[in-house]
């Protein structure tokens, strides 16, 4: 019986003669030689079913990896995109943070100056309301927390993302309550330092707006990517994990102006 040499083997052999520029007879003569039942024929059976196991396994296994180096390359671009997203996320909470101890400074100045007056226009015109002395303690204590959360959050779960919302909120709200006593001090809120303030601090709200957008954005692309096949068996296999979205409770969504 003729044994049948592989297509790749008589592939590479033609190959290799035009490379070679040897004749298409000397082909032929090889490939008669495999063929051959005795000699060195007698000795390609086992040879060429190696070879052909080799192949037929070998073919799929490279396919196979390279495929998933691919898709696991992919989905590592992309988290990293969700990892950059976030870090603009940080660095607009950290722009408006810096504000905040500029705006403490100039109400504190600003009461301590002309205490008396404004404890007088206080209780005239909001004897419920809290003190300034009192809203800048607390616009400093949200301050100080939320830069420990941002400090140590990363999105990688809901809790994670759950504890920057709730800081970030924290301080939305300290700061809300300090513009809205200062309505009662026509004095500060006319102030050059407090209306440069007060720019800086609106233009970052609308920063932190656009960060966050951007970041639900990259978080929406993985996590569609990661439920796909067949690059959800590489996700599982290489430890990608769905991220949070940062999702702002109504008071916070009410932060892009601050001041009215």
């Amino acid at each position: 019986m003729n044994r049948i040499v592989p297509l790749t083997a008589v592939a590479m052999l033609v190959q290799l003669a035009i490379m070679s520029n040897v004749p298409a007879l000397a082909v032929e003569d090889v490939v008669m030689q495999f063929n051959r039942t005795e000699g060195l024929g007698g000795m390609n059976g086992p040879v060429l079913k190696s070879l052909s196991l080799l192949i037929f396994l070998g073919v799929p296994i490279v396919l196979v990896a390279g495929l998933y180096i691919i898709l696991n390359n992919r989905l590592v671009s992309k988290e990293e995109a969700v990892m950059m997203s976030w870090a603009q996320v940080e660095t607009s909470h950290q722009r408006r943070a810096d504000l905040i101890p500029n705006l403490v400074a100039t109400v504190t100045r600003y009461a301590e100056h002309e205490r008396k007056v404004l404890e007088s226009v206080t209780v005239k015109r909001a004897p419920a309301s809290a003190s300034l002395a009192e809203l800048t303690d607390e616009l400093k204590a949200a301050y100080e927390r939320s830069q420990e959360t941002m400090g140590n959050v990363t999105p990688d779960t809901a809790e994670a993302i759950e504890r920057a919302i709730a800081a970030q909120t924290a301080l939305g709200q300290a700061l809300r309550r300090l513009v809205a006593v200062s309505e009662n001090y026509p004095e500060l809120r006319s102030s050059e330092q407090f209306l440069t303030l007060q720019s800086q601090i609106e233009g970052s709200e609308n920063r932190i707006n656009v960060a966050r957008i951007r970041f639900n954005e990259a978080v929406g692309t993985f996590n569609a990517s990661i439920r796909n096949v067949p690059a959800s068996i590489v996700a599982s296999i290489g430890g990608f994990r769905r991220k949070a979205y940062f999702q702002a409770d109504s008071d916070a969504a009410q932060a892009v102006s601050v001041f009215q």
